[in-house]
């Protein structure tokens, strides 16, 4: 890892979020921005290119997160969080210093940046590991599936997969689908223009992420938040995350996964659902 001096600290952190293109994980447990434009900027930029933002906070703090919230991310908090980790898609800065402007300001702070995608997967396995069992907190009505199960309010937990899984995930679709590629870490599998309207993504969940192009995006969602996946093995819950613009994601998240073969036939069977019915939404939405 490199060494960051104190005076360096915030301005690397704005820079991670600034260079985040698909993810962005923050894990801060005290978060003050309300007064912080320069950093407020960069997570709108970050919204505005579709990122996907999962941010920490600690649950016992008497703080205003309502900012936040207004970003639409996912929002987690965590009994008695102390952790400091800052990760996108390429690397990742591990540091004393909270998502605060004060202690920009006046703290004295050390961090240290990754230098190998090992590294960065190290850091991610411990928010894997540890943090990832908690419950988002910000849920619209929208992100609620209307399926029995998840009416009984029956937790559904984000599960992230090993590298064998994803590969195995992988060689499914480049077969049946002969498209899909990995990224190096082989920790999410991306198929582009998959669908007529977006790319899609298959990661802790199947993940349908909206191209620029998309005329009437909200009304695909409507769609998607209606579509009938009585799959014959895993439930799911139906998620939409995004801007007020034609960007954004809307996801499946499986409950917790026993087989990732049977998991992949789920997937397959909601992929063919959408082609199909979505097959002529290539001129009408998406030119």
């Amino acid at each position: 890892m490199i060494f960051i001096p104190p005076m360096e600290i915030a301005t690397r952190i704005m820079t991670l979020i600034d260079n985040a293109q698909k993810e962005l994980i923050i894990v801060s447990p005290y978060i003050s921005i309300d007064n912080w434009q320069k950093l407020k900027k960069c997570l709108q930029r970050a919204v505005d290119r579709s990122v996907t933002i999962t941010i920490y906070a600690r649950e016992n703090a008497q703080q205003n997160l309502d900012v936040l919230r207004a970003f639409k991310v996912n929002l987690i908090l965590v009994k008695d969080l102390h952790a400091k980790i800052y990760i996108n898609e390429s690397y990742a800065i591990a540091s004393s210093q909270n998502l605060i402007q004060y202690s920009d300001d006046n703290s004295i702070d050390f961090g240290y940046s990754t230098e190998t995608e090992e590294e960065r997967q190290q850091l991610l396995g411990l928010i894997n590991q540890y943090l990832v069992v908690s419950i988002p907190t910000r849920l619209r009505k929208r992100d609620l599936s209307t399926d029995s199960k998840i009416a009984n309010n029956i937790e559904i937990k984000t599960v992230f997969f090993k590298s064998a899984d994803i590969i195995k995930i992988y060689d499914a679709f480049s077969e049946r689908y002969n498209q899909g590629r990995t990224n190096g870490a082989d920790t999410y599998v991306y198929c582009s223009k998959f669908f007529a309207f977006a790319d899609l993504m298959l990661r802790e969940g199947l993940q349908i992420r909206f191209n620029h192009l998309v005329k009437d995006r909200d009304s695909i969602v409507t769609f998607l938040e209606n579509l009938d996946i009585k799959t014959r093995h895993y439930q799911f819950k139906k998620t939409f995350r995004g801007s007020a613009g034609r960007y954004g994601e809307f996801m499946f998240l499986p409950e917790k996964v026993y087989d990732i073969k049977l998991l992949i036939e789920d997937y397959m069977f909601i992929c063919d659902k959408i082609k199909d019915i979505t097959a002529h939404l290539d001129n009408s939405h998406a030119n």
